[in-house]
């Protein structure tokens, strides 16, 4: 995921990294496979928590102001604002989802607010497509996630979708399921010689 998003909702960050700091606290930090901005990483941690707490409180209502201004407007750009949203509490919420973070909470409103917007155009977008797949990795049962992308053509044509899928059914011992080569062989020739030698090393 690209952390292009996150240039306007990240806080002012601190021109000095303490390392041990970070050391200290990397027990508590959730990994990303999109990696973390060291530096907001270091301010976050540094700063007392209750002043912490209400910039948060201050860049959150800022960004969910957005998030419905762009869902009204027409020619708004709700998947967008949704994003800002979304990766700013990843970033500002190192402990991952949480009471405290509500990330879990906001992944689902997310991707179901986002399904039917635009008449359903936003469904093939990779940035919607990365939203769910946010979700699915913070959900009990994540092969139900990708069960209904697939049944909804929720991101069908992007290869990152089925390396997911596969990812999560081999992490779970399982083999890939028979209902999903129909969509596979609808959407294959749309991929490149390289996405297609990965799907084949991770789904046969």
């Amino acid at each position: 995921m690209s952390t292009d998003l996150l240039e306007d909702a990240t806080p002012l960050v601190a021109n000095i990294v303490d390392c041990d700091l970070l050391e200290a606290a990397k027990e508590n930090v959730q990994p990303l496979t999109m990696g973390r901005r060291v530096t907001t990483l270091s301010e976050i941690l540094a700063t007392p928590h209750a002043h912490r707490e209400s910039k948060i409180s201050a860049t959150r209502n800022k960004l969910r102001i957005n998030v419905e201004l762009a869902i009204e407007d027409e020619d708004g750009d709700p998947l967008e604002a949704y994003c800002r949203l979304v990766y700013w509490t990843v970033e500002n919420y190192p402990q991952g989802h949480s009471a405290e973070s509500g990330l879990l909470e906001l992944l689902e409103e997310a991707t179901r607010v986002l399904k039917d917007v635009k008449r359903g155009s936003l469904r093939g977008d990779p940035k919607y497509l990365k939203l769910w797949l946010l979700y699915a990795s913070f959900v009990e049962k994540p092969t139900i996630i990708y069960k209904f992308l697939i049944a909804n053509e929720i991101g069908t044509q992007h290869a990152l979708l089925y390396e997911e899928h596969a990812a999560v059914l081999e992490r779970d011992g399982k083999y890939v399921e028979s209902d999903l080569f129909p969509f596979l062989r609808g959407y294959f020739s749309t991929f490149t010689e390289s996405e297609k030698q990965t799907m084949l090393m991770l789904l046969v």
